[in-house]
C-alpha cells in the first residue's frame, strides 16, 4: 500500500524572529536580517523590487565617474595648493560627484 505524503507547509515564523522570511531553493531560510515593517531582507522584499532596480541603476551609473568634473591635476607646491585640492575632493564628494577612495582604472 502506497501512501503519498502530504505536500510540506511551511511552518509560522515566529513574530520575535529577526531573520527574513525567504525560503530558498534549497528549502533553507535565509539568513539575512529582516527591513523594519517587513518579513523580509531588503533583497527579499517583494515590496523594495522597485527601489532596488533604481539603486542598482542609480549605482552603476555613479561607479561609471572616475574622477570629478572639472578636475585637473594639480602641483601642490604651498599649503594653498593643498587647501584648495582638499577643497576640490570634498566639494566633489559632496556634491556626489565622485565617492572617497582611490581611482580605479
Amino acid at each position: 500500500m502506497n501512501q503519498i505524503s502530504p505536500p510540506i507547509t511551511p511552518q509560522p515564523i515566529p513574530t520575535n524572529d529577526p531573520h527574513c522570511a525567504h525560503v530558498k531553493p534549497d528549502g533553507t531560510r535565509c539568513n539575512a536580517f529582516k527591513v523594519k515593517g517587513s518579513d523580509y531582507c531588503y533583497w527579499h522584499d517583494p515590496e523594495m523590487a522597485e527601489y532596488r532596480d533604481r539603486s542598482s541603476r542609480k549605482g552603476g551609473k555613479k561607479s561609471q565617474s572616475d574622477a570629478i568634473p572639472g578636475w585637473e591635476d594639480i602641483q601642490i607646491e604651498s599649503a594653498d595648493d593643498l587647501q584648495e585640492a582638499v577643497q576640490r575632493v570634498f566639494n566633489g564628494v559632496a556634491r556626489g560627484d565622485s565617492t572617497p577612495g582611490p581611482r580605479t582604472p
